[in-house]
């Protein structure tokens, strides 16, 4: 399973702009289960990671109930959660 923070350091700089919004902010989406707590840049890559089984939904059910705008999904195998990682906008001075 690949974690956000993978996913973001091994990018470019440039791509890293493009994830972001306008306001500097990253979409995550957080996966709790079993006490673990895993981190992903869309629904999509959750998906791609767990099958159904293992989190107790899928891709379709998740996005037909507007996660990314409710911000929270519970059931008796996970939560998962959808929020934003803000960054700073300051640069590093040389």
């Amino acid at each position: 399973m690949r974690l956000l923070a993978d996913k973001y350091l091994s990018l470019p700089l440039k791509l890293n702009q493009l994830i972001m919004d306008k306001d500097k902010n990253i979409k995550v989406v957080h996966l709790e289960i079993n006490g673990e707590h895993y981190y992903y840049g869309s629904l999509t890559a959750l998906c791609e990671n767990w099958n159904p089984e293992q989190i107790g939904v899928n891709y379709r059910v998740l996005r037909d109930m507007r996660i990314s705008s409710v911000g929270y999904f519970k059931n008796s195998k996970c939560i998962i959660r959808v929020g934003k990682l803000v960054v700073s906008s300051a640069r590093k001075r040389k």
